[in-house]
């Protein structure tokens, strides 16, 4: 198994936070991808991830998300 450092996810995804996230986001999906399937993986879905991620077999996009001055919906009504 091998070890990735948290400066080689720096690396690949832009600083060690995003590549934890972008690595965990790919895992989740591989593990909803693998759930009623009878294929199996040899390694566990996180490494996986993590391997695909290190050697830049995972396309992906950072998009910068900003907050807006728009006031988020309520789910609980006003109570004028």
């Amino acid at each position: 198994m091998k070890l990735h450092t948290p400066q080689e996810m720096a690396e690949k995804g832009g600083s060690k936070y995003q590549g934890c996230v972008i690595a965990a986001k790919y895992a989740r999906k591989l593990h909803n991808q693998y759930r009623d399937s009878t294929q199996f993986l040899d390694k566990k879905f996180t490494s996986e991830a993590l391997e695909r991620l290190s050697e830049d077999e995972l396309n992906f996009e950072i998009v910068d998300r900003r907050m807006t001055k728009k006031k988020p919906k309520s789910i609980f009504p006003d109570k004028a």
